[in-house]
């Protein structure tokens, strides 16, 4: 009789603490979650973000708005959380001190991954691919390869992509024995380099791929590709760290958007061609 009450008590005391760490997690850890940024976008009915409307066709403005491939794809985020969309235009070089800042909640510019960036902010799933191309005028019949710029002036946009291929490439043209760049050129936003170039303030510029295809088509005849510089680079959105249930949420719109095609159908209008969005293992390691 001993032993079964015992074995009764202890059956008891499990079930009693069971309980107590079931209602420990349904108190406690529960509302942790419920209070993700994702869950605080929609109880606001607000997502507010930031972007830099200078990378045709990618995000830019005409006619006051901003328009473009990222912007398509941000209106199909917007209509599946129906929320009120409140988008800031930002220079480049304050995108990410301003998502850390808190200043808005999600970062939807084209950004690429490096190994200081990925310290810092997490990235979504990429939703496009581009390389790092050297553009000319058409005219110029000195430049015709990137190991022809030891001794030009070359130009990019400030902490972009471009400007880390750059900075690598003319280290290659000196240990091959060249003088590099006569002058690296950093301008806020890569329109600047473009009017830079055309007024010859500069040799050539380096600019993404599918840029070069919206300047050509705007200025058709007046620019030429002589080659590329670097590997090519994702363009992805960016959260926060400790956001990763927006980061996650958005990953899940870009499978989504892609596995039903409008993904694609969005990248045909402005990119004019697919590009296959990869399931993951684009950024380097020690990325959030």
């Amino acid at each position: 009789m001993f032993f079964s009450r015992h074995k009764a008590l202890n059956v008891l005391l499990k079930a009693t603490v069971t309980i107590a760490i079931l209602t420990f997690i349904t108190v406690f850890i529960q509302p942790a979650f419920a209070d993700g940024l994702l869950t605080k976008i929609k109880q606001n009915k607000k997502l507010v973000v930031g972007t830099e409307a200078a990378l045709e066709p990618m995000e830019f403005v005409k006619d006051g708005k901003i328009i473009g491939y990222g912007k398509d794809f941000l209106d199909i985020i917007v209509a599946d959380l129906d929320v009120e969309l409140v988008q800031h235009d930002l220079p480049f070089q304050g995108i990410i001190p301003g998502l850390l800042a808190k200043k808005f909640d999600l970062v939807a510019t084209s950004v690429a991954p490096n190994a200081d960036r990925i310290k810092k902010v997490a990235y979504t799933l990429p939703l496009a691919a581009v390389n790092s191309d050297i553009v000319v005028l058409a005219k110029n019949e000195d430049i015709k390869s990137p190991y022809d710029l030891n001794g030009k002036i070359v130009a990019t946009q400030l902490s972009s992509a471009p400007q880390s291929m750059l900075e690598k490439f003319n280290g290659e043209l000196k240990a091959k024995g060249g003088t590099g760049y006569k002058q690296l050129a950093l301008y806020q936003a890569f329109p600047e380099s473009y009017i830079a170039l055309a007024n010859g303030q500069v040799d050539a510029i380096c600019i993404a791929t599918i840029s070069f295809a919206a300047l050509n088509k705007k200025r058709p005849g007046m620019y030429k590709v002589i080659g590329s510089v670097g590997d090519p680079v994702w363009f992805c959105w960016l959260t926060r760290p400790q956001d990763i249930d927006l980061r996650d949420y958005i990953n899940s719109m870009i499978l989504k958007s892609r596995d039903n095609g409008k993904l694609y159908e969005l990248q045909k209008k402005w990119l004019g061609t697919v590009q296959e969005i990869p399931d993951g293992g684009h950024l380097p390691s020690g990325a959030f």
